[in-house]
């Protein structure tokens, strides 16, 4: 009940005097432990289709495909030699279709993930479709650094698309 009122005061104060509020509500989890919405993981940035997404770590309870993109937990972290950086999410039309467009990306396009305060610049190198089982082979050279995006494609394809790692800063 709060936190509605708050939420329409705020609101008020936009449309009656133009000073736009930025308020932190803390998130509290089933153990009645705040959770920081801010204290993201990683950042993922797909400018091609105009994707900007901040990611949890895994074991985090905000990592959920049922809310947001997740990194899978056979993935690495960017700066692992040889890792492979895995994100799985949801196509389609809904609220959560955070991959929607995935399928639009081409070789050559360029994928962003801020993590740990360097920025790694990754380049779409293969694209490919398997038959959707709840498993994913990844085709990848295992000698690069490399992320992979995995969603579905229709209801019975998954589309998978593997970028290299060129540099970070």
């Amino acid at each position: 009940m709060l936190l509605n009122c708050l939420n329409v005061l705020i609101i008020l104060v936009h449309i009656f005097f133009g000073i736009h509020l930025k308020v932190s509500i803390p998130i509290i989890n089933k153990e009645n432990v705040v959770i920081n919405e801010t204290s993201k993981f990683a950042t993922l940035e797909i400018p091609a289709i105009s994707l900007t997404h901040d990611l949890y770590e895994i074991g985090d309870e905000r990592n959920d495909l049922d809310k947001r993109l997740i990194f899978l937990n056979s993935s690495s972290t960017p700066e692992e030699k040889k890792g492979n950086v895995i994100i799985a999410g949801h196509s389609g039309f809904g609220d959560i279709a955070y991959f929607r467009n995935l399928y639009k990306l081409k070789l050559g396009n360029k994928i962003y993930l801020t993590y740990q305060g360097k920025k790694y610049t990754y380049i779409i190198v293969d694209m490919y479709k398997v038959v959707k089982t709840g498993k994913v082979s990844v085709k990848r050279d295992s000698n690069k650094k490399t992320i992979t995006l995995i969603t579905c494609y229709g209801t019975s394809e998954q589309l998978i698309v593997i970028g290299e790692q060129k540099s970070n800063t």
